[in-house]
């Protein structure tokens, strides 16, 4: 998008969603990282769904620090898969998305990018524009740290090309389309392949976050997902009364359903200590928070 232009998209008066939650939940059961894809095409008009569910997509301080690149041609597809130790298979799917993250002198507040996008995107007044200086700045070199390098920087910004790429893999299940995330790849080679030899983007602007194809699957699921029931931490927090007679917490953190997290010996010792068996200094008395 030429940086005068400025795009509306009318969602104030959007309709309330209404999917039932079963269908929801069978479209994310339906979603796989899927290994080979089919020669199937994606149709033109549900591709733009999701290049528009890309543009809906949220980004940190509504900045889009991002860019999609839409790989179709066979002949550069074949030339990336030198540099693509893992994406050599999905270079087959119907559409290979490379996502680009902004580089450090891009998301730093003052730079004409930042400045294109709240007066000439967002057209922000002043008052505002300094809300966001004052804001934006205390978060990215306090708070987050996100300038402390170009590293930080890009990461930062990538954190928002990820974003994106999972709103685009989520409706894309929802349509029935398939897709596979992937990072199988060598950064600075791709970025100069792309880059500097193809001229896609401008390196000092630009690098490759990720990739992800889309299309359909050209083989069965194989097996069902499995879910580690570790990645929910239900937390019950306990506290001892000290000498002082101070409830002080103690960091003890209990899996919804399993235990598994947690070392035996850490559990065992744990509830000796609450049941006062391993007394600390003084009498502490401990209870449930």
């Amino acid at each position: 998008m030429d940086q005068k232009e400025s795009a509306v998209i009318e969602t104030v008066n959007a309709a309330k969603p209404n999917f039932k939650k079963e269908e929801l939940l069978n479209a994310m059961k339906y979603r796989y990282a899927t290994k080979k894809f089919s020669e199937k095409t994606i149709p033109p008009e549900d591709f733009e769904v999701l290049l528009e569910t890309a543009r809906l997509a949220p980004t940190s301080f509504g900045l889009e620090t991002w860019k999609i690149l839409v790989i179709q041609d066979k002949t550069l597809r074949e030339e990336m898969k030198e540099f693509g130790w893992g994406i050599k298979d999905k270079l087959d799917a119907s559409h290979f998305v490379v996502f680009l993250a902004r580089k450090k002198a891009d998301i730093t507040f003052g730079s004409d990018y930042i400045r294109h996008m709240l007066k000439d995107v967002h057209q922000v007044p002043d008052e505002v524009y300094e809300f966001y200086r004052n804001a934006y700045s205390n978060f990215s070199e306090n708070d987050f740290k996100t300038l402390e390098s170009e590293r930080s920087a890009f990461d930062w910004a990538g954190k928002q090309a990820y974003i994106v790429m999972a709103h685009m893999m989520a409706v894309a299940a929802l349509m029935g389309i398939d897709s596979c995330p992937l990072e199988g790849f060598i950064p600075k080679e791709m970025d100069r392949l792309l880059g500097e030899e193809h001229g896609l983007f401008e390196t000092e602007h630009f690098g490759i976050a990720v990739m992800a194809a889309f299309g359909y699957r050209g083989e069965d699921v194989h097996r069902n997902k499995t879910l580690d029931h570790c990645g929910f931490i239900k937390v019950r927090r306990f506290f001892c009364r000290n000498e002082r007679n101070i409830a002080v917490p103690l960091p003890f953190k209990f899996c919804q359903d399993s235990y598994s997290c947690i070392k035996k010996e850490q559990i065992f010792k744990s509830l000796l200590f609450l049941r006062g068996i391993i007394p600390g200094k003084g009498r502490r008395r401990c209870r449930g928070g």
